[in-house]
């Protein structure tokens, strides 16, 4: 045997093992993150982003007086950023979603508010498809060309935001008709004996330049975001997951319950009732409606699944929710019979059922049109008994 061939079956020394470890372990460590790189890339339905270019397509909101936040007014587009389901929005520049409107209502105009979260503002609805402007849609077709519909609602927003805004600002769109839809937002202080002022805290004008999601760290973090969509999604997931926000907002804190109080009970009472009773006062109709509610009585395990994610954003269990949802619509239908108001009850048709929602809160587009041909319908009825003549041929 010679040298060489000697030298060919030494066994190779750790160093060297290592070394050879630590290339292959680098190269295969690089391929696949490349592959990750081209999968996330190549299948995602979202545009390419970054944190600048997020900020720039996502909802602007700004501090409010009489209401948490609201949209700026601007012309604005912006879109969900959903990977699986991208839409895009338009926000009027008067501050609202859809087509731009004047603030003087045109002569024989019925034009009619609907306010409401994010489940009123629709979010998983493209532009023009948003069950409110489909209500106007459903109603122009039926012979009501002079309705016209103002999507009030903002994610986030509950019923006294709705009170907020028509009392500071929709009461000089000369409304016809004002519709209140809340229901899961009210939630979040449902657990608490605490009055409603010092339970909630307005917008700061500084959280969209200091929202980690939107803004970069670091000049290290700048680069790896504009160069890796990879590492953008695995940030942005972090972060989520750090600050407990998810597609319904941030979680609230605390331990979770099956009971609600009686304090935040009287306060939705209160909030509704002056949104009546506001609305009478400046002239308009006021109209209140059930939230769309995937949670049931009846609901099957498979549904409980479903809904359990999101029950940490309210900390109350599935009884509790049920309670909860059961205290609002008693609230209403109470409040409907006291104040002889108009009730678009959609709890028979829509609540519980598998096809009408994309989670515990937010509706599918066969959801939405359903609530909207629900909602036109009722509407249609209360245009006849309003003294509004069809209009035929």
């Amino acid at each position: 045997m010679t040298e060489n061939d000697e030298a060919s079956t030494r066994p190779l020394s750790l160093k060297k093992k290592l070394f050879f470890t630590l290339i292959v372990t680098v190269i295969g460590g690089t391929l696949a993150l490349s592959v990750a790189e081209i999968i996330v890339r190549y299948t995602s339905n979202s545009r390419y982003a970054t944190p600048e270019t997020l900020k720039n397509r996502t909802l602007e909101y700004a501090p409010a007086l009489f209401a948490r936040h609201i949209f700026p007014q601007k012309e604005l587009r912006a879109n969900n950023e959903d990977e699986n389901n991208l839409v895009e929005y338009y926000i009027n520049e008067k501050g609202y979603r859809g087509h731009n409107f004047s603030v003087a209502k045109p002569a024989g105009t019925i034009r009619m508010i609907f306010y409401g979260g994010s489940a009123t503002f629709d979010v998983n609805l493209p532009e023009g498809q948003d069950w409110p402007h489909r209500v106007e849609a459903i109603l122009k077709e039926n012979g009501y060309p002079e309705v016209e519909v103002i999507n009030a609602g903002i994610p986030g927003h509950a019923s006294w935001d709705s009170f907020g805004r028509l009392f500071s600002e929709g009461h000089h769109f000369n409304p016809d008709y004002v519709v209140s839809n809340n229901g899961w937002n009210d939630f979040r202080y449902f657990l608490s004996n605490q009055p409603l002022l010092r339970e909630f805290q307005p917008l700061s004008q500084s959280s969209r330049n200091t929202d980690p999601r939107l803004n970069y760290r670091n000049t290290l973090d700048r680069f790896l975001c504009e160069h890796s969509q990879l590492y953008l999604r695995l940030r942005s997931r972090y972060i989520d997951w750090r600050l407990g926000i998810g597609s319904l907002g941030a979680a609230s804190k605390g331990a979770y319950s099956s009971e609600i109080t009686e304090t935040a009970l009287r306060q939705y009472y209160l909030n509704q009732v002056m949104f009546v009773d506001l609305a009478r006062e400046i002239g308009a109709v006021p109209v209140l409606m059930t939230e769309a509610r995937l949670t049931a009585p009846n609901n099957t395990e498979s549904q409980k699944s479903r809904i359990e994610p999101y029950l940490h954003y309210v900390k109350l269990d599935h009884q509790g929710l049920l309670k909860a949802y059961d205290g609002i619509e008693g609230t209403l239908r109470k409040i409907s019979v006291e104040r002889n108001v108009e009730l678009i009850d959609v709890s028979k048709d829509l609540n519980g059922k598998d096809e009408f929602f994309s989670d515990v809160a937010h509706l599918t587009p066969r959801g939405s049109e359903e609530l909207a041909q629900l909602t036109a319908r009722k509407l249609i009825e209360l245009l006849k008994i309003r003294g509004h003549k069809k209009i035929t041929g």
